[in-house]
């Protein structure tokens, strides 16, 4: 069992090589433990509705904006404000604690993302919060890249909640991919569903995702 498991870990410590590349700093939803070097941003358009603009002031420190696309009156009432800090940064396991804050609902989005390899293939396993600072929801978040090339990655995701996960009816969402990376502009398309659920004709919901790197 050691040797098996030494094996399936070779290639992400082994593969996992390069620079930074636009998108790397995320999975399909959730966050790896990655930062873009000092002074570069990014612009993410989810699904063309939601939008995000984040800035590096640090190598290891990212601050951003989230918006709803003006679609309609009310967008405002979804803008946040977000941070990530990473504080481990080797060639082999990285970690960062995050944290996004909507002034409206007055919610806010705090965890941890450790990611194991590096920029081209990796693994990430995120444990967080959704709180009103009355109450609070614990979030689960699992998934990794798999650099076939340089420009092209497959990506799979797994995420849960604890209470859906006490719920035996819900097993969570499964979001399985692929990402077309440039050397400012990255493209991902994938579908989620419900894991291990009978959905009957239903397959997959279509996600989307583009960012631009400003370097």
């Amino acid at each position: 069992m050691k040797r098996l498991f030494i094996l399936l870990l070779l290639p992400v410590v082994v593969l996992a090589q390069g620079e930074y590349q636009p998108g790397g700093h995320e999975l399909l939803v959730s966050p790896t433990a990655f930062t873009m070097p000092k002074g570069n941003s990014y612009f993410t358009d989810y699904e063309l509705f939601f939008l995000n603009y984040t800035y590096a002031i640090t190598s290891r420190t990212h601050v951003g904006a989230f918006i709803l696309f003006p679609i309609a009156s009310g967008f405002e009432k979804f803008f946040s404000l977000g941070i990530k800090q990473n504080y481990l940064q080797t060639a082999v396991i990285s970690s960062a604690v995050w944290y996004t804050h909507n002034f409206e609902s007055g919610v806010g989005f705090v965890g941890n993302a450790i990611t194991l390899g590096n920029y081209r293939t990796n693994f990430t396993v995120n444990i967080g919060a959704v709180t009103d600072y009355k109450n609070y929801e614990i979030l689960l978040s699992a998934g990794g890249i798999l650099g076939v090339t340089k420009h092209f990655k497959l990506l799979f995701e797994y995420m849960n909640s604890k209470t859906l996960i006490e719920d035996a009816d819900f097993n969570g969402l499964i979001g399985l991919g692929v990402r077309f990376q440039g050397s400012r502009l990255s493209f991902d398309v994938a579908g989620i569903r419900p894991f291990q659920e009978e959905t009957g004709d239903f397959l997959a919901f279509p996600y989307v995702k583009v960012t631009y790197l400003f370097r």
